[in-house]
């Protein structure tokens, strides 16, 4: 639990037993041997993370762009199981835990000291974790596998907001965070472009063909859009995009000699290449909105009345594209129909120039937030909005949250994410001019990225690992303020009055007078006076 001391003997002991149970285990095994291997993964990154969280949280970084990855060689190992998937998916979700466990104790033991800001960092993360599981209950009913899945992968990520802070100091060790990201991230991107141009690999064909992912759906439609090391292109898309701009801010961080930190301008060009060759190897237009977003990041949020206007902007947008949605509807197959004019026979460019997807959101933003009839107190149920020929069908999640949960679920979740925006815009705000607020305002373009494309395409927080880069850079945020406050025992004590006597060595000795002569007045005689 602190990294500054020496690796315990019983923890490296235990860690060697675990490995030779792991290599005998894996041997002997008669299932799949890889499940086997991130069976004993998961529990070895649950111990190094109670152990170490510092080390554990570069693992956990490094990794996340491979996990699907092994999930897909399972294939080469003999048959795969939805159990086996828990083994692998499990891996993250458990070393997150085993960190966030790591620092609480480390507080109440004293290794670090906890400020308040930090505890309602934590509740808040405990309160997105509930609000999770209290709509996957809904809608799945009291299953606990389902729920705590959906509670994986929609909340418990937002745990980063308690954990980032604790361990990312300052604007250094943020920027050497980002630097680690990219770095691991790249292989991803370059692979996606390898992916688009030559096709799936037989083992990812074979992994489809098992029906456990529904990318199944490119073999039937006999199409490619990449999802490298991923579980899906959106994945691959926007980790792409979220990238981008973290090379932005590594590049062109003005100052890096003063923040100690290196990194090679044409190194991260050649990075940037790579991930915008990435974004465009998914195929997934909503993620390009992280293009002018992050290059207009910094200038935007680094202001509060650019800010102000930035929103301002985009409701009376939103509000007009909801308007005009019916309009939108009667005009968009021609517009379809002359994109597929222009894209010919290239299966890429009819895939990039494709909006059936938006036609989509058109119906429901037409259907749902546009009707009157929509709204209600309670909503219509779990299974409204779903099939085409429902009066109220949908694809964004706005109009889901409204018709499956009603007007006042709907009006809750629009002022929470108002609070959440005023406070995060709030802690860019506070910070000083200079390289500290502009990280942080071109970290927030991320998941502001993230939501300005969910309404267009459908929620994205709850896809892995882009639900980690999105509380990565909110928690980021956090420490960079984190970083601006002193720490309780720098900060200086309020006067106060000390009524206790002085020590009596610290006391002066009265000064004697000379004594009074006899018979006078001093000495405590009445002098004699006439009647």
């Amino acid at each position: 639990m602190n990294d500054g001391r020496g690796t315990n003997p019983f923890s490296m002991m235990l860690g060697l037993g675990l490995a030779l149970y792991a290599i005998i285990s894996v041997t002997l095994t008669q299932g799949n041997s890889i499940s086997e291997l991130c069976l004993m993964l998961m529990l070895g990154g649950l111990l190094l993370s109670l152990t170490s969280p510092r080390l554990a949280f570069t693992a956990w970084i490094i990794t996340s762009g491979y996990i699907d990855l092994v999930k897909r060689l399972m294939v080469l190992s003999g048959r795969v199981s939805q159990s086996d998937l828990y083994y692998v998916l499990g891996i993250h979700p458990l070393m997150l835990g085993g960190i966030t466990i790591s620092l609480i104790v480390g507080a109440m033991l004293g290794r670090h000291r906890l400020r308040q800001a930090d505890l309602l960092r934590f509740i808040a993360a405990l309160m997105f974790m509930g609000l999770a599981a209290l709509v996957s209950w809904r809608e799945n009913g009291l299953q606990m596998g389902t729920v705590m899945a959906d509670v994986a992968n929609s909340g418990f990520y937002a745990m980063l907001l308690f954990v980032v802070p604790l361990l990312i100091k300052d604007l250094d060790a943020v920027l050497r965070l980002l630097r680690l990201v990219v770095i691991a991230y790249t292989p991803v991107a370059v692979y996606g472009i390898i992916q688009q141009i030559v096709g799936f690999q037989d083992f990812e064909i074979e992994y489809l063909l098992t029906g456990l992912s529904i990318e199944i759906k490119q073999l039937l439609s006999n199409e490619v859009r990449a999802f490298s090391t991923l579980n899906s292109p959106t994945a691959l898309g926007f980790g792409c995009g979220a990238c981008l701009i973290f090379c932005y801010i590594l590049g062109w961080h003005r100052d890096q000699k003063a923040a100690q930190f290196r990194f090679p301008k044409l190194l991260i060009i050649l990075m940037m290449a790579a991930f915008l060759g990435g974004l465009a190897s998914a195929t997934m237009r909503s993620a390009f909105v992280l293009v002018p977003v992050g290059l207009l990041g910094s200038w935007l949020f680094s202001s509060r009345i650019r800010t102000r206007v930035f929103y301002m902007s985009m409701v009376i947008g939103f509000v007009a594209l909801v308007i005009s949605s019916k309009w939108m509807l009667q005009v968009l197959p021609q517009a379809m129909a002359a994109m597929g004019d222009v894209s010919g026979d290239s299966v890429f460019m009819s895939q990039m120039l494709r909006v059936g997807t938006y036609y989509e959101r058109l119906m429901g933003f037409s259907n749902c937030l546009a009707n009157p009839a929509a709204y209600t107190l309670t909503g219509f149920g779990a299974e409204r909005g779903r099939d085409y020929g429902d009066e109220f069908m949908n694809h964004d999640p706005l109009s889901n949250i409204l018709i499956r949960y009603g007007a006042p679920a709907l009006f809750l979740t629009l002022f929470s994410i108002w609070m959440a925006l005023r406070v995060m815009h709030r802690s860019v705000l506070s910070l000083p001019e200079g390289g500290s607020r502009r990280t942080a305002a071109l970290l927030l373009s991320v998941p502001l990225g993230y939501m300005v494309a969910s309404v267009l395409q459908g929620s994205v927080f709850g896809t892995f690992p882009l639900n980690l880069l999105a509380y990565l850079c909110l928690g980021l945020i956090q420490s960079l303020g984190r970083s601006m406050q002193p720490e309780a025992s720098q900060v200086p004590a309020a006067p106060h009055m000390d009524f206790r006597p002085p020590p009596r060595s610290m006391m002066t000795q009265p000064r004697m007078l000379p004594r009074p002569a006899p018979g006078s007045f001093a000495a405590g005689r009445r002098p004699f006076t006439p009647p």
